[in-house]
């Protein structure tokens, strides 16, 4: 077969080896995200010098990880309780 013949099979691997390349970017960013939240969550300093809550940053820091409104809820609630108990 010419190499004119084979073109649709060269640009059908050239397309999958982009879709994965595009897949493993994407995995390298989203993890790169969680680690640096993970970070924030673990230290002490820049989370106390702003005076922000170590809870109520986790639970809006796993909202940026899930997309999942329905448990934000159901979390900011939870937490919302359990500052109001005595």
């Amino acid at each position: 077969m010419n190499e004119f013949g084979m073109y649709p099979y060269n640009t059908d691997a050239m397309r999958h080896w982009q879709a994965a390349r595009e897949n493993a970017d994407a995995r390298i960013h989203n993890e790169a995200t969680r680690e640096c939240c993970r970070l924030l969550i673990s230290q002490h300093d820049p989370v106390f010098s702003l005076g922000i809550d170590r809870s109520k940053l986790r639970v809006l820091l796993d909202f940026v990880q899930h997309h999942d409104t329905a448990r934000l809820r159901r979390e900011c609630e939870t937490l919302l309780n359990e500052m109001q108990r005595p």
